[in-house]
């Protein structure tokens, strides 16, 4: 099922796109594939959290460890170490993942930020040029928010 909407939307970006120049449209499309891939480093943040989960779980109830605790243990080469440890261990990566995520995020929204504020100047300075060299009595015939 197709959602309402999703034609306009995809066609206003096509629009929009069909603005910027070719060097402005990679940017784009890079900070599109740098904002997934920052939503990956989110998700292993969270995936760390609910390994602590099953960690715990596991250990509480006495089974064998869900078998990706398992090869995350064998991966890190941390077998003999107690569940706490593995508890913590778990919880500095899902601090170190989702930390780094926030950082690259804020300095990625900052850049874009600084991008669209200049294809904003560039387009408000490209009208205004174009209207100061209509002349006076075209200028008058229609209001400012016309314009």
């Amino acid at each position: 099922m197709r959602m309402p909407y999703l034609n306009d939307a995809i066609s206003v970006v096509r629009s929009a796109l069909a603005h910027l120049s070719p060097r402005h449209r990679k940017h784009y499309f890079l900070a599109t594939l740098i904002t997934c891939l920052l939503a990956i480093l989110d998700l292993i943040g969270i995936a760390s959290i609910a390994g602590i989960a099953a960690l715990g779980s596991a250990a509480v109830q006495g089974r064998d460890y869900p078998p990706f605790i398992q090869s995350l243990i064998d991966f890190l080469g941390r077998g003999g170490l107690a569940v706490t440890q593995l508890a913590a261990i778990l919880g500095l990566l899902s601090a170190l993942f989702m930390s780094a995520k926030s950082i690259f995020s804020l300095k990625l929204n900052r850049r874009i930020l600084l991008f669209l504020a200049n294809r904003e100047n560039e387009f408000v300075g490209d009208l205004v040029t174009r209207l100061f060299k209509l002349p006076y009595l075209k200028i008058m015939q229609r209001s400012s928010a016309e314009y």
